[in-house]
């Protein structure tokens, strides 16, 4: 499967993410999208902005490949989030980072991890942990 059609992939999963956040937020805000792609990781990020706001309803999709900064930023969280038990066992996880009104969501691209189920399973959990926020701060 070549690497476009793979992202497109995605890309569909992410909008059924995006989809499922602006239910929850009832046209309060709304979700813009943006894709950070590499080789071995993709991380999707979802800045919330104002229902008034202008903020296009694209998602931008970027290649962290094309600086060596990024590349090497990337691997080495790749790296942190890969984990081996023994010679047959390995653990890969993702990662969720939740900053002001943004929410990053980093995962290997294995396509497992991009199918509409992990995308609605992504929503509960984003949605959970904003209201678990909520009630915290209360």
């Amino acid at each position: 499967m070549s690497r476009t059609k793979c992202t497109n992939l995605r890309i569909l999963r992410i909008l059924t993410l995006r989809g499922e956040l602006e239910r929850f937020l009832l046209g309060e805000a709304h979700p813009c999208v943006r894709i950070v792609t590499a080789e071995d990781l993709i991380c999707c990020e979802l800045q919330l902005m104002p229902s008034g706001s202008s903020a296009p309803q694209t998602v931008e999709v970027l290649d962290a490949d094309e600086s060596s900064k990024g590349r090497s930023a990337v691997r080495k969280l790749r790296q942190q989030l890969s984990e081996r038990f023994s010679q047959w066992a390995y653990v890969d996880r993702s990662l969720t980072v939740f900053e002001d009104d943004t929410v990053q969501v980093f995962k290997s691209p294995r396509l497992m991890d991009w199918t509409r189920t992990q995308a609605l399973n992504d929503a509960d959990s984003i949605i959970a942990a904003i209201l678990d926020g909520g009630e915290a701060s209360a």
